[in-house]
């Protein structure tokens, strides 16, 4: 993670997933990317920008974390945890991971969909 290897320099390493109406996003979701005729504009690209000026400056000390931001909403994600492991002791074949990997899945909870997933 960039997090741990940059650390060592004092540098920090975040990742944002922001919700907001770009060209690329405005066709493909635009039930929910439409502009309000007034009012707040929770899908402007412009509420992303705190964060990334936040991020950038000197009052912030986290790294290694990943924020959604979606409008006025900042949601810190809690994922990348170590789940159920199998240890063979040996290098694995292709073949055998199949089956280990069904039995890992089946141990944990299905992982949240991203945004826009169906």
């Amino acid at each position: 993670m960039q997090s741990a290897e940059l650390g060592r320099y004092g540098a920090a390493a975040n990742a944002i997933a922001p919700v907001a109406r770009t060209r690329m996003t405005e066709e493909v979701f635009a039930g929910d990317m439409t502009a309000p005729d007034s009012g707040f504009d929770a899908k402007s690209p412009d509420n992303v920008a705190p964060l990334v000026v936040w991020l950038g400056s000197d009052q912030t000390s986290v790294t290694g974390r990943i924020f959604e931001i979606d409008g006025g909403q900042l949601t810190l994600m809690d994922g990348f945890r170590h789940g159920p492991m199998v240890d063979k002791g040996d290098r694995w074949d292709p073949a055998e991971l199949g089956a280990v990997v069904d039995g890992l899945t089946g141990e944990v909870d299905a992982p949240e969909p991203v945004y826009g997933a169906t």
